[in-house]
């Protein structure tokens, strides 16, 4: 495709950005003159173009402020073309790396997100793809917004059954998902929204590995650098609720969007005591193991309170005495 071609009756413009299997278009409808996105396949391969329809299915259905909508689709000689809303700034991933948002700002933002996936789950979907790289960010106005994208994954409950395999990037894929695509529910995006937070938090992912394999293994065995290491003022509460929300285990996850919604309002916006104990091996203990401490005892804990100075001054005293007779002799 080149600028100035027509998508039914919107004009190309120019390339805003390229995904996995399409190109995003900048466009304008010639009567309405408002800017709109066209996204369309970047080949003719004609397998992805069900990945477009099911994201102006899944878009169709889920109706939320924070959700960049399709308006319509367009059929074209390389399938089908959406066109959307613009979305007028970076995605979330590249705010984070350019602009290290303060954490009240990173929180505002995440709760866009999350009113987007609750929206998601009350009309019976599950995003299945949630990342930094699927929310843009609207930084016109005097708080920033952001919006979830990235539909082409998502599965309605009432989808019939998939193959077998995994869905969703690797890194950000909750281990139930990586097994089967269609084993994914609500605590599989809470494990996605898990990897947002912490990377607005900590400035990075929280899984890394040299390869898709390496980054599902840390994610299977909990494996990440809790996030109050990253960011040494975060408040130990918003700490747990991120390990709570990256647990391999769904059971163990808050259990609803509106879970985490009602823990993120308890936590303080920097730490006002001293630091959660590092887990063992860099892994975060799940929250409904017990948490063991040895007891110190108290000489070790203040060697120099009360009665201790006498076991430091008493000597002292009587070492000097015998200094000063032996002088008094010589």
């Amino acid at each position: 495709m080149r600028a100035g071609e027509l998508i039914g009756p919107y004009v190309l413009e120019r390339v805003l950005g390229h995904g996995q299997a399409t190109v995003t278009w900048l466009a304008r409808h010639p009567a309405w003159g408002a800017p709109l996105v066209v996204q369309l396949l970047d080949s003719g391969d004609p397998a992805r173009g069900p990945y477009l329809r099911n994201a102006a299915r899944a878009s169709a259905a889920v109706h939320g402020d924070n959700c960049v909508q399709v308006r319509e689709v367009q059929e074209t000689r390389r399938g089908p073309a959406l066109v959307m809303d613009l979305i007028d700034g970076p995605t979330m991933a590249e705010w984070v790396r350019d602009s290290a948002p303060k954490l009240p700002v990173a929180l505002d933002a995440f709760r866009g997100v999350l009113s987007a996936v609750e929206g998601c789950h009350r009309a019976g979907w599950i995003h299945r793809d949630l990342k930094p790289a699927n929310v843009l960010m609207d930084l016109s106005g005097k708080r920033v917004a952001a919006y979830l994208t990235g539909f082409e994954l998502a599965r309605a409950r009432s989808d019939p059954p998939e193959p077998p395999g995994p869905v969703g990037t690797p890194g950000y894929v909750a281990p139930e998902q990586w097994v089967q695509g269609d084993h994914a529910d609500e605590r599989s995006d809470i494990f996605g929204l898990g990897c947002i937070l912490y990377t607005l938090v900590a400035g990075r992912p929280p899984f890394r590995g040299v390869d898709s394999e390496a980054q599902q293994e840390a994610i299977r065995t909990g494996d990440f650098v809790p996030a109050a290491r990253c960011a040494v003022a975060l408040a130990p509460e918003l700490s747990l609720l991120l390990g709570s929300m990256l647990d391999p285990v769904a059971r163990r996850r808050p259990q609803s969007v509106a879970d985490v919604r009602a823990a993120l309002g308890t936590v303080p916006l920097s730490r006002a005591g001293p630091p959660p104990p590092a887990p063992a091996f860099g892994r975060w203990a799940p929250s409904s193991l017990p948490v063991v401490t040895t007891p110190v005892p108290a000489r070790a804990r203040s060697v120099l309170r009360g009665e201790d100075w006498m076991f430091l001054v008493v000597p002292m005293l009587v070492l000097m005495a015998g200094w000063m007779v032996r002088l008094a002799i010589g």
